[in-house]
């Protein structure tokens, strides 16, 4: 589980979610790199089992933390089934992706999906080794989401201000544009928190207490999938109220881009710092109405205004 306020990566949680209860698989274990413990995975996996890892845009060395959890939970389980759901890659350190191509390379049962082209040209010529296969966001399996009503402002703009942040801010003296935040410090509501608080030690309860109390084990991870996923429904909530309130978005955040098209909304990307928008969009997203690329934050504002004109202009034509 992502165990963040990001609004992406809990669309991508929801949508893994709801893809695998929709075609009947069992979620015996749920953990985020916090509470995670090996052998209650061990104890929990089915012997015909499949470990499923979260996908984002988290595979490479720009959140390392996140890398480094992947990498020890594919070492920890050698012989089993493991997919790494779809991301996209990105190594700013050539010692970095070596090290994790030999940590890749070594599993026996391991499958990548990548999210874009780009990616998968990547890693294949990275994961000799491992079987990689193109597959678009999980989020993408929420399937089409029902617009707020009475937008705003003209054009919500949705930049980055973190390490994968280009030039996307919004032009000076924009009075039509409206900046938003995707990230949210808001830790989500009391009873969640509470949900989460005692999961994390019946989770990570010892051996010994485990065999005394059978349920206590189960008690934990049932706590555990009521705070994640009702936590990720409030992020996802907050997402389609920021892009709602536009009538038309301008977005760096790839899940600005994809969440749009859920919603029916007209929208522009532009590019993050390695490309991430761009080959999604050539991946999957170029024949649709709805979204257009920019090259600059300026030639995003001039598409943004036109498509603004052009709804307006279909919207004074005779039904």
């Amino acid at each position: 589980y992502p165990d963040h306020n990001n609004v992406g990566d809990n669309a991508i949680w929801l949508g893994t979610v709801g893809w695998l209860q929709a075609r009947g698989f069992s979620i015996t274990y749920t953990c985020d790199p916090g509470s995670y413990g090996r052998d209650e995975l061990h104890r929990r996996l089915p012997a015909r089992g499949t470990i499923l890892l979260c996908g984002g845009g988290d595979l490479g060395d720009l959140w390392p933390a996140r890398q480094q959890f992947r990498q020890q939970v594919i070492e920890d389980f050698p012989g089993r089934r493991i997919v790494l759901l779809p991301q996209s890659i990105h190594f700013t350190f050539d010692a970095n992706l070596r090290e994790a191509a030999a940590v890749f390379d070594r599993h026996r049962h391991l499958t990548v999906l990548l999210r874009d082209g780009a990616s998968l040209e990547r890693a294949r010529d990275a994961f000799g080794g491992v079987r990689t296969e193109l597959c678009p966001d999980m989020a993408v399996a929420l399937g089409p989401l029902a617009r707020p009503p009475d937008p705003e402002v003209d054009i919500v703009w949705l930049g980055r201000t973190d390490r994968e942040a280009t030039s996307g801010r919004a032009p000076p003296g924009a009075t039509d544009v409206g900046v938003c935040e995707w990230a949210s410090t808001a830790p989500g509501r009391p009873a969640l928190r509470l949900a989460r608080r005692l999961a994390h030690p019946l989770q990570a309860a010892p051996r010994g207490s485990l065999r005394r109390l059978p349920g206590l084990s189960s008690l934990g991870h049932r706590l555990y999938a009521l705070s994640t996923d009702g936590a990720a429904s409030i992020h996802l909530g907050r997402g389609r109220r920021i892009l709602g309130k536009g009538r038309v978005v301008v977005t760096e955040r790839l899940h600005g881009h994809v969440l749009s098209l859920l919603l029916g909304i007209d929208h522009v990307l532009i590019d993050n710092s390695y490309g991430k928008l761009g080959s999604y969009y050539t991946s999957w997203s170029a024949g649709s109405d709805l979204a257009q690329m920019a090259e600059s934050p300026d030639d995003a504002l001039r598409r943004a205004r036109r498509l603004l004109e052009d709804a307006r202009r279909r919207s004074r034509e005779p039904g």
